[in-house]
């Protein structure tokens, strides 16, 4: 008991008990900052060990679901699946690329975050990354030999505290079967199950170690405040207790009565060490009291204010794993594959399970009647018909939300004017409600809003900010694909309707998509190829074709690439397409659609085999109505030329019988006409014989039975010897003759008998028509184009023909031996018929210049340089041209 009445006394002392508060004040203030470090640092670790687990999941989840629900059905659609997706049109990531773009977009939203994936065998397109650090091959180690669980370290990360969490990846079939079965894979023997590599989540610390230590700073600057204030408060209580002692004494007692149980407490401990001190000195023991004081109230500091805080920072750090988690479940939520009103319902769902809210509503946005129109309802209602089913904007709560676009958050439902039923929100005990407009951009997508029994929190109402635009990100893009699908199912319709068969192509060439004509047709004709053709390069298809119309196929091919390249805009090609069955034909029409990397050609076919049947037909009939004409018109000519050839046989016969009679008189030898008759006879069987000559002459020559001897001629003998046979004619009328041979050696390939015939008949004919003047023959070789030329031209100074007459030259009989105009034409025209002929072997053309009064020139132009003879057949019309 002296020990004890010696402390009281001690602390009845007012600079002592001063001492020993203060004392006892910076003990606690020291053990609790220590203790608070210590836990603040532990809470720090596991936020964010739990937020790095949580994000490695989800993503992991992810890009399960992309390779199982994505990848595979669009596969099997005949959508191609490459790192070069871009580059392609039709084409999808794989799940590696997928994983990198998602990591970058998390990298961009998360500065300072990296999320790693990491393989030894990565395919060539991967090649040249860094190669792994000592974490990176530890934890590739310890994954595979334990894949179920994470491997993570606290460590430096460019120069910055940070979480190294990494978990395994595992293959799976859809895995396997991609990296075996793709030949620029560095490994082709994955079974399910293998650890193929890992994903690793880096988080940096820094920013929450300076957060952390910001509220250990504020709280050691509050306890400081404390640690003043309460020596401080308890001074002025003590002095106010002095004038005024009955009436604050038991504020007093309320002030002071924690750190009086603290007190007592120690002293009680102190009661049993107080006998160990009797012998030093008051200040020593002060010293010493305050010392084990503050390690004695240690424990209870602890536990009264520890413990309350550590409470509150655990309730945060759940709080902020839900808020993360609903972001996570909201992301796969609107992910593709589902329908938009099962993606809605699987969100409000999450906001009640990870908000703990009573319910929670979700409304999309129809601006074309400007009414919001519930799709989705989770918690205490789940029904969406009813009041709130439409809502048109402006109305209720939920409409002043939207047209407002501004949030509305509350922690006091009761007397809040946005909620209208007061007596409900009393009834079901709504403490919290909030409302948040879905927007994108400045686009209106919906609202969603939601109502608790509960407060809800700063740190929850701010985040839900962001979980609002991801919704409302998800909601426009499955929007944009329904649009998509309904806009492709249009036109995939619209191009299945017609009869042609269409295939829509990418720059490339590759088949994106075909319609039923060209299914059809395909599989009648027993294509084996799959999906219709759909993702072959059809213009190689083309370039590799062989066969009879692989001309037409390379052709094609050279004109899609030309199209796509924007030097062609369309192109049209007619081909047989036969089948054992039956004869076709098609018509293939190339356009272009789109600019950039969006350029589509467009390959329609069209079966035209009952248009080229109607063609056919017509034609047929055309060629047999012509064929009928010209048959009727070789008859009639046939007549013609029968009755002209018996007229010019029946006159001359009809002489030569008289004479024949007058001879066989006896009567007639003694006459002096005896000898003239026979003259006349012999005349007249000449005659008669050159004409059934130059008839069997043209008939030959039309017949193309005429025999030529080709060799080389000499121009100038040929010439010679023309104008000697035709002499006789000449000297017998007065005539001058020219003649002139340039160059004087030309020669030419030919028939030397027909060129002479052709000269001969020539010069006759202008000796018949020139009584008097002159006939000029020029005989010119030269090098043209076509190679060498000989020109032949008579020309004379007779009297010329009128046009009428002109216009039938080289006609047979065409004349007819009779009268035109005031003009006698002479013969039967088988001369010219003749030249003709012999013209058109030798591959020349005639050109004949008259008039009346003014002379005749022929012009023949041959080829003198033909190794034989050209076809005959029936020699073109001379050309007459009228002579100036």
């Amino acid at each position: 008991m002296t020990s004890t009445s010696s402390t009281s006394r001690t602390l009845r002392r007012p600079g002592a008990a001063s001492a020993l508060l203060f004392s006892l004040i910076a003990g606690l203030l020291l053990s609790g900052l220590w203790v608070l470090n210590r836990r603040t640092q532990n809470l720090t670790e596991a936020m964010a060990l739990q937020g790095s687990e949580l994000h490695a999941r989800a993503l992991l989840l992810v890009r399960k679901i992309y390779d199982r629900e994505i990848v595979a059905h669009l596969r099997d659609q005949g959508v191609a699946v490459a790192h070069d997706y871009k580059e392609r049109g039709l084409a999808i990531p794989p799940p590696a690329t997928f994983f990198a773009n998602l990591a970058a977009e998390y990298e961009s939203i998360r500065p300072g975050a990296v999320i790693r994936l990491r393989g030894d065998h990565p395919f060539p397109w991967r090649a040249g990354r860094p190669e792994m650090d000592g974490f990176e091959r530890e934890a590739f180690a310890e994954l595979r030999r334990a894949p179920e669980r994470p491997f993570y370290r606290f460590e430096t990360f460019q120069g910055r505290p940070s979480l190294r969490y990494a978990v395994a990846e595992q293959m799976s079939e859809t895995c396997t079967m991609c990296h075996n079965n793709n030949p620029a894979s560095t490994k082709r023997d994955w079974q399910v199950g293998d650890v193929a590599g890992f994903v690793e989540v880096i988080r940096p610390l820094d920013e929450r170690v300076a957060a952390a230590q910001s509220a250990l700073w504020q709280t050691t600057v509050l306890l400081a405040v404390l640690s003043i204030a309460v020596p401080l408060l308890v001074w002025l209580i003590v002095r106010r207790t002095r004038s005024h002692a009955a009436e604050h004494t038991a504020k007093l007692r309320a002030a002071i009565v924690k750190i009086a149980a603290v007190v007592l407490t120690c002293e009680a401990v102190l009661f049993c060490l107080m006998p160990a001190f009797g012998g030093l000195p008051d200040w020593v023991r002060a010293l010493v009291t305050a010392t084990l004081m503050t390690v004695f109230s240690s424990p209870l500091i602890y536990y009264w204010i520890i413990v309350p805080l550590d409470a509150e920072l655990t309730r945060q750090l759940d709080e902020r794993s839900n808020v993360t988690a609903l972001a996570a479940d909201i992301a796969l939520a609107v992910a593709p594959g589902r329908a938009l009103h099962e993606s809605l319902q699987r969100c409000a769902q999450a906001f009640v399970d990870r908000l703990d809210v009573a319910f929670a509503r979700i409304w999309t946005y129809h601006e074309g009647d400007a009414m919001l129109e519930l799709k989705a309802s989770a918690g205490l209602y789940t029904h969406i018909d009813g009041g709130h089913a439409r809502v048109p904007l402006g109305a209720f709560k939920i409409g002043r939300i939207a047209a407002s676009r501004k949030p509305h958050l509350t922690n006091n439902v009761i007397g809040d004017h946005y909620v209208g039923n007061q007596e409900w929100a009393l009834r079901e005990k709504m403490v919290s409600f909030a409302g948040y407009p879905l927007l994108h951009g400045d686009e209106l997508v919906g609202v969603v809003a939601m109502f608790s029994r509960k407060r809800m929190s700063g740190m929850t109402m701010r985040s839900l900010a962001a979980v609002a635009n991801y919704l409302a990100l998800g909601i426009v893009e499955r929007r944009i694909a329904a649009e998509r699908e309904q806009s492709y199912n249009m036109l995939q319709a619209t191009v299945d309707a017609l009869t042609d068969h269409v295939a829509i192509l990418d720059r490339e060439g590759r088949v994106l998509a075909v319609n039923e004509a060209w299914r059809r047709f395909a599989k009648s004709n027993g294509l084996r190829c799959p999906n219709w053709c759909v993702g072959r390069n059809y213009v190689e298809v083309c370039e590799r074709a062989v066969g009879a119309d692989s001309e037409r196929a390379i052709e094609m091919a050279n004109a899609m690439r030309s199209i796509a390249r924007g030097e062609l805009n369309s192109y049209c090609l007619e081909y047989p397409c036969h089948s054992p069955e039956e004869q076709r034909w098609f018509t293939v029409n190339v356009t272009r659609f789109g600019e950039g990397e969006a350029v589509r050609l467009v390959v329609a076919h069209e079966n035209i085999t009952e248009r080229k049947r109607l063609e056919t037909e017509r034609l047929t009939r055309l060629r047999i109505e012509q064929e009928h004409d010209h048959l009727e018109q070789a008859i009639r000519a046939q007549e013609r030329v029968l009755g002209i050839v018996g007229h010019e046989l029946r006159t001359p016969l009809a002489g030569l019988r008289a004479m024949a009679e007058f001879l066989l008189m006896d009567a007639a030898r003694e006459t002096a006409e005896f000898d003239t008759f026979l003259k006349g006879i012999h005349d007249e069987a000449i005659r008669m014989a050159g004409l059934v000559g130059d008839l069997l002459e043209v008939a030959r020559l039309n017949s193309g039975a005429a025999q030529w001897n080709w060799t080389t001629v000499d121009l100038a003998e040929t010439c010679g010897a023309a104008i000697d046979t035709v002499r006789p004619l000449v000297d017998e009328s007065n005539v001058e003759l020219k003649v002139r041979v340039t160059p004087e050696d030309v020669q030419m390939n030919g028939d030397a008998a027909a060129i002479r015939r052709l000269l001969v008949n020539l010069l006759s004919n202008s000796c018949k028509h020139t009584r008097a003047g002159s006939i000029r023959v020029d005989v010119t070789g030269r090098t043209c184009a076509d190679g060498r030329r000989v020109e032949m031209t008579v020309s004379d100074t007779g009297c010329g023909m009128p046009p009428e007459v002109a216009a039938q030259l080289g006609q047979a009989f065409a004349l007819n031996s009779g009268v035109v105009g005031e003009n006698h034409v002479q013969g039967a025209g088988l001369g010219l018929a003749i030249c003709r002929g012999i013209v058109a072997a030798h591959g020349g053309t005639v050109i004949a210049q008259t008039a009346p009064g003014k002379g005749t020139t022929i012009r023949c132009s041959l080829r003198a340089d033909l190794a034989e003879a050209a076809p005959v057949g029936d020699a073109a019309r001379i050309l007459c041209e009228a002579k100036t």
